[in-house]
């Protein structure tokens, strides 16, 4: 019977031998689970790239390596002991050989995995510059396809122009050829009027002579008119309300008005409503604007003519109004129409008007007013002086508020009829006119600006006045004819009605400026100041 000891090393040996066969298996189905997909992947059976799969049979190949060396080390230990003791056995010295065998294989293989890796990172390396090469392709092929657009349209461009003008040249060659005809036509038309000509120029000797006999007839027509024209300039009749019996027959003078029998153009000042103005024209601004130059409005009354009227209107022979009365100035009343401008309120210091002046008590608020008429109502400072306006007179029922005339400055155009003056006054009624100047200006702005650019074509216009020196009236129409005067200034002729009395009333054509209404024509047209 063996040792015991020698028993149990073999037993130990061989057991040994059953553990490395069985991880030589497991190593040996990983190896054919690499043979298999790199066998499929040649095959085309697999699908992975050519990277992938070199990567996954160098890892499965570097797992194999590992997983021996791991093998032979344990091996090494578990026998370190027993080859100790039988060292020089044969057994042994066999084990021995095949690590040593593996050993060799495992350093081949590790050389052959880092030859593959190296591979691996110059395909990765050529992948990469094979994309950068695609990328900088693509962007060049996009750069050359850019450039044929742009050739091609500009090649369609240069084909359409040449064909544009090709077309002009037709066209050209198409009129020369009518040229050379139409050339031809008028050599033949040429030779017909020479020979016309020369019996022409027979006529027009004749007819030369009878130009300077007609010239001669010309001259003396056109001296007949000069003569005409100077009788034709009469500005017309003055529309002042004569009173020769005072203040008492003003009634009687609008009940028998031969002008406008009735008044049914003028409307009453309290009675005035949008629906009074034309359509398209009834907006509340220019309601209210109308409304406020009534509220301004004065009848003025001149009791005296000045012995400085001229006898005709400048540089005319026409005959300036009631020269002829300056005689006699005190016999007749003559009633006339305003419009206040300005109010100004002082106070603290004497009223200079003439009650206070001869007053011992003179009142220390009083107001200034600035007044816009004709200057054929008003000619001077002598006839401002015996001036007397009536404030309010809206209806026969109005209260009564006179102002006497105590003027500080007075200004007149001749040329162009009109008279601004200064008076002073202490009513405390007139209180009320500051704000109503004030609203009156705001809306003139508005108005003006709305009407600038239509002004012209719409013609609008309206007149406020004290016909026949009664309670104040308003009339709307349209104005004709726009007439500029030789300082650049305009007058303007029109239909809207007037009666007596309305001279100096304020007229307004709207989108212009303020005039004063100055008479009326021999042709039924009324005229303006400028």
């Amino acid at each position: 019977m063996r040792p015991y000891q020698q028993v149990a090393e073999v037993v130990s040996k061989l057991h040994n031998l059953d553990s490395i066969k069985e991880s030589l298996k497991k190593l040996l189905v990983d190896i054919d689970l690499a043979k298999t997909k790199g066998e499929s992947w040649i095959e085309e059976k697999e699908e992975s790239s050519y990277q992938e799969i070199m990567q996954f049979i160098a890892k499965k190949t570097s797992e194999i390596l590992q997983w021996l060396l791991s093998i032979t080390k344990q091996y090494d230990k578990r026998n370190k002991n027993v080859a100790d003791k039988v060292l020089h056995s044969e057994e042994l010295q066999s084990i021995n050989n095949n690590v040593e065998d593996l050993r060799s294989n495992v350093k081949l293989q590790t050389k052959k995995l880092q030859k593959l890796q190296l591979k691996l990172k110059e395909q990765q390396t050529l992948a990469s510059t094979s994309r950068e090469l695609e990328a900088k392709f693509l962007d060049f092929k996009e750069q050359i396809l850019q450039e044929l657009h742009s050739a091609s349209t500009f090649m369609s461009d240069l084909q359409l122009k040449c064909n544009l003008i090709s077309k002009e040249f037709k066209e050209h060659q198409e009129l020369d050829d009518d040229n050379d005809k139409k050339m031809a036509m008028i050599s033949q038309k040429t030779e017909t009027v020479v020979k016309q000509q020369e019996e022409l120029s027979i006529t027009m000797g004749n007819i030369m002579r009878k130009m300077d006999s007609l010239a001669q007839i010309v001259d003396k027509v056109k001296a007949t008119e000069r003569k005409t024209t100077q009788k034709k300039e009469i500005p017309g009749q003055h529309e002042q309300q004569i009173s020769e019996d005072g203040w008492s027959d003003l009634d009687t003078h609008l009940t028998d008005c031969e002008k406008n029998p009735g008044h049914t153009n003028l409307i009453p000042v309290e009675n005035f409503k949008l629906d009074h103005l034309p359509s398209g024209h009834r907006n509340i601004d220019l309601f209210e604007f109308i409304k406020t130059v009534a509220d301004l409005t004065v009848k003025v009354a001149v009791t005296s003519v000045s012995p400085n009227r001229p006898e005709f209107w400048p540089n005319t022979n026409i005959p300036y109004y009631f020269y002829n009365h300056k005689e006699s100035p005190t016999q007749f009343l003559r009633f006339g129409s305003g419009v206040i401008n300005n109010v100004s309120k002082f106070t603290g210091r004497a009223c200079p008007c003439d009650k206070c002046e001869h007053s011992d008590n003179p009142s220390k608020e009083w107001w200034s007013l600035k007044v816009g008429t004709s200057a054929n109502l008003i000619f001077d400072e002598i006839e401002a002086s015996v001036t007397s306006l009536r404030l309010f007179y809206d209806n026969k029922d109005s209260a009564e508020l006179v102002v006497k005339v105590t003027f500080t400055d007075f200004f007149k155009d001749i040329n162009r009829d009109i008279c601004v003056f200064t008076c002073v006054a202490c009513d405390k009624r007139l209180s009320v006119l500051a704000k109503m100047v004030k609203r009156n200006n705001e809306l003139n702005k508005k108005v003006f600006e709305n009407y600038l650019q239509s002004r012209d074509h719409c013609k609008l216009m309206f007149i406020v006045s004290h016909p026949h020196g009664c309670h104040k009236q308003i009339s709307i129409g349209q104005w004709k004819s726009k007439l500029k005067v030789s300082d650049g200034s305009n007058r303007f002729t029109h239909l809207t009605c007037t009666c007596p009395g309305s001279t100096g009333g304020a007229v307004l054509c709207v989108g212009y400026g303020w005039h004063a209404h100055s008479g009326s024509l021999k042709s039924g047209l009324n005229y303006s100041s400028s």
